[in-house]
């Protein structure tokens, strides 16, 4: 049980050094890092957890999404979810 915890705490960090070197401002790498823990998320709840406005964690969250590192389910017009694949991927193994 502690080898299989090992491996998958290796792995989140590895996906998680990798995706940090792709952001190229503080509030990406800190929404990045969030999606971590809450791997589906909207503006509305980044914005409240961070302080910041909606505008500005959906500008952050699109450039996640646009450099891979987030998926935007696009299905919605409102409260668009952004999901970290990688993470639920982990979870589901």
């Amino acid at each position: 049980m502690t080898e299989k915890l090992n491996i998958l705490l290796d792995k989140a960090e590895d996906i998680a050094s990798k995706g940090l070197q792709q952001c190229e401002t503080l509030i990406e790498e800190k929404i990045y890092v969030f999606t971590f823990r809450e791997p589906n998320v909207t503006a509305v709840q980044v914005a409240d957890v961070f302080g910041i406005a909606a505008t500005t964690a959906r500008r952050a969250l699109n450039e996640l999404s646009d450099k891979g590192l987030l998926f935007k389910d696009t299905a919605k017009r409102r409260n668009i979810e952004y999901l970290n694949y990688d993470v639920l991927d982990l979870i589901d193994n």
